[in-house]
Parts: structure tokens; C-alpha cells; sequence
């Protein structure tokens, strides 16, 4: 019987592929936007959607590397990519606060319509 790991349900194949990729210490990868030329890893183009779904769930963090242009961001993995890639269970604290804003905003319109 071969034991598969579980994926976190927040990425996609191509997405945990993307992360591993940006956590390698030996692999020069870098996550990059390019403007009117989409989004690059390494020497290899990757669609659009991945790396806005990578952006919007705020596994990514632009990189701390200068580039003197507004043609091209960096981008490299975050604690909350480390911690997707690590943990099957792990919730990206986006997701957590964006939960937390609407469960309280269902209680103050329970608490509302119970007046």
C-alpha cells in the first residue's frame, strides 16, 4: 500500500510545485510578474491564475530584491506558503481573519434581529 501525503486543500498541484520550487535553498528559483509578459519561475512561464491565487491567499511576498523598474515584481515564498506546504490542516491567516470578520458580522446581525 503506498502512503500518498495529502495536499493542502488551499493549493493546486501547480501550486505546491510553484512553493516547493521558491523554499529550495539550492534552486536559484525566483516567482516573478512581469508586466505585459505574465508570470515567470525561473526560465519557465506559469499562468496568470496561479500566481494571482498564490498572491490573493498571501502566500507570497514581493522579495526584497531591488529592481530598478516598474516592469517586474519578485516574489518569494512566506510563512504562510511554508506553512501550506507543511501542514494539510494549515489555514492561511488571510482566510482565518476574513472567517473571523464574517462570523462576527452574522453574530451582530443575529444580535441585531433579535431586538
Amino acid at each position: 500500500m503506498s502512503h500518498k501525503t495529502k495536499r493542502n486543500r488551499f493549493l493546486t498541484p501547480r501550486m505546491a510545485e510553484i512553493l516547493g520550487r521558491l523554499r529550495k535553498d539550492d534552486v536559484n528559483d525566483d516567482l516573478v510578474w512581469e508586466r505585459g509578459g505574465g508570470w515567470w519561475i525561473g526560465d519557465e512561464q506559469t499562468s496568470g491564475a496561479v500566481g494571482n491565487k498564490l498572491l490573493r491567499l498571501c502566500l507570497i511576498s514581493e522579495s526584497n530584491m531591488v529592481i530598478n523598474s516598474q516592469t517586474y515584481k519578485v516574489y518569494g515564498i512566506n510563512e504562510d506558503g511554508r506553512g501550506c506546504l507543511d501542514d494539510p490542516r494549515y489555514v492561511p491567516r488571510i482566510v482565518r481573519k476574513l472567517r473571523k470578520r464574517r462570523n462576527l458580522r452574522c453574530l451582530l446581525m443575529h444580535r441585531t434581529e433579535e431586538r
